[in-house]
């Protein structure tokens, strides 16, 4: 399909979901990743939001491969993104 039609599709197809109110909004970059410190787990920092952060939790429904995946997760971004 040409550029040009592709880029009318998507953006018919945007338009019905935002009229139906299943449109995604606008979404959030992580910036950084702040390592688990003394009683506060991993956080992440959003790009453009200040102090905000996105919390990690764990419940139940989690496995312990869920959980070691996750928590590898701040050791390998470190080992990528040395500051």
């Amino acid at each position: 399909m040409p550029m040009d039609r592709l880029s009318t599709v998507l953006q018919a197809h945007v338009a019905g979901l935002e009229k139906a109110g299943t449109a995604k909004g606008a979404g959030h970059v992580v910036v950084a990743v702040k390592l688990p410190a003394g009683d506060r787990g991993a956080r992440f920092l959003l790009q453009g939001q200040g102090d905000e952060e996105i919390r990690t939790q764990v419940n139940a429904d989690h496995t312990e491969a869920d959980i070691d995946h996750v928590l590898d997760l701040p050791s390998r971004y470190k080992a990528q993104h040395p500051d």
